[in-house]
């Protein structure tokens, strides 16, 4: 039976529901002075981006042309470990040859997922432009061979904690939560 995450099992909450908002307006601010004069094709990283996709491209100018995607991609066997290898679990419906890109992931901790997703699917695809936008990051998470992965718009830097949260989940359940938190590691570690 899964343990379904209530307030008694938070840590601490890290970022607010207002924090998080604030953020998104800035992010959603800065990618419209970037992309003043191009079309935006955006291509949202299911599941655990969509909340904040969803409230970051209402952020950026109407006078951008904004088109929207979507992709699954997994590194995780299970919950908590690790595969080693990405599998692409949902491709992009539209083409992007000559399209300026903007990919929005929830998270990037060790590099191996968005890595593979820009240089494997992405980029053999020949779109005129790549940007990355992650809601969050995990530094001290990065293995030394993405060191060099490019995140162009950040939302948070965070501690290596399990997080969940707008949008991030613990056996899908927290997406709903409107704040980012840290579970309890006793929680989870059961």
């Amino acid at each position: 039976m899964v343990r379904i995450p209530t307030a008694k099992d938070i840590e601490r909450e890290l970022y607010t529901e207002a924090e998080i908002q604030q953020k998104v307006a800035e992010l959603g601010a800065q990618i419209s002075v970037d992309y003043s004069d191009k079309r935006i094709h955006v291509i949202t990283i299911l599941k655990g981006a969509d909340a904040f996709a969803n409230d970051l491209v209402h952020k950026i100018s109407l006078n951008i042309p904004l088109s929207r995607d979507y992709m699954i991609l997994s590194h995780f066997k299970d919950e908590f470990a690790p595969s080693g290898k990405v599998n692409l679990l949902l491709d992009l419906k539209y083409g992007i040859k000559g399209r300026d890109v903007l990919v929005v992931e929830d998270i990037v901790d060790s590099g191996h997922t968005l890595n593979y997703l820009v240089n494997s699917l992405l980029l053999p695809r020949e779109p005129n432009s790549v940007r990355v936008c992650s809601f969050l990051n995990k530094p001290t998470k990065r293995v030394k061979e993405f060191k060099h992965l490019k995140i162009d718009y950040l939302g948070f830097d965070i501690e290596d904690a399990f997080v969940v949260g707008y949008g991030l989940d613990y056996r899908q359940y927290c997406r709903n939560w409107p704040f980012i938190a840290v579970l309890k590691e006793e929680f989870y570690k059961k």
